[in-house]
């Protein structure tokens, strides 16, 4: 006990550092150059701003391919390790799109999607840009234009993700024109 009330300080400081190394860590591989979303810390809500994916959409005349997937999410482990070995070939498919990457937890405080000063539930943002499955699971993917707006509804879950030809056929490029 004597241990940590000396050490209380640098006890805090080392969690602190861990917990920033953890959140900051992309999930889709960095030479994809994925923007990678960390919401910031709150016990109210996780606000996922959006503004960098749509800019860099109008800017690069490319579709948003959002990702949100979770750390403590058993399939968008499987995601990652599948993204991880499967790079080389991935990298050329994904490059087709802005990738933006959120990283969250499964549980915590409501999720709010923003975009400039104005900040939305997750779950009117999707009814907004007209995602109509049922509920939410992870991993999800949206494919949205630089008005946000769905180009395509694509499946939630790591099955049809989980393979190159996979994410072609979900993917269809040659069905979508630039932004």
């Amino acid at each position: 006990m004597h241990f940590f009330k000396e050490n209380t300080n640098k006890i805090i400081i080392l969690l602190f550092f861990i917990f920033i190394h953890l959140t900051a860590f992309s999930e889709i591989p960095d030479d994809i150059h994925p923007i990678v979303i960390v919401p910031p810390f709150s016990f109210s809500k996780r606000v996922i701003d959006l503004s960098q994916a749509v800019e860099a959409s109008k800017t690069n005349k490319k579709l948003i391919l959002l990702y949100l997937g979770a750390k403590d999410c058993p399939p968008c482990r499987a995601y990652e390790r599948f993204l991880e070995k499967n790079s080389a070939e991935m990298k050329p498919v994904l490059n087709n799109y802005v990738v933006a990457d959120i990283r969250t937890w499964l549980k915590g405080p409501e999720l709010y999607i923003k975009l400039g000063e104005i900040e939305k539930p997750l779950k009117q943002f999707r009814l907004e840009i007209g995602d109509n499955r049922s509920g939410l699971c992870y991993p999800t993917w949206w494919l949205l234009d630089s008005d946000l707006k769905q180009a395509k509804q694509i499946p939630a879950g790591s099955a049809s993700f989980l393979s190159v030809q996979g994410h072609k056929d979900v993917l269809k490029l040659e069905q979508f024109n630039s932004v």
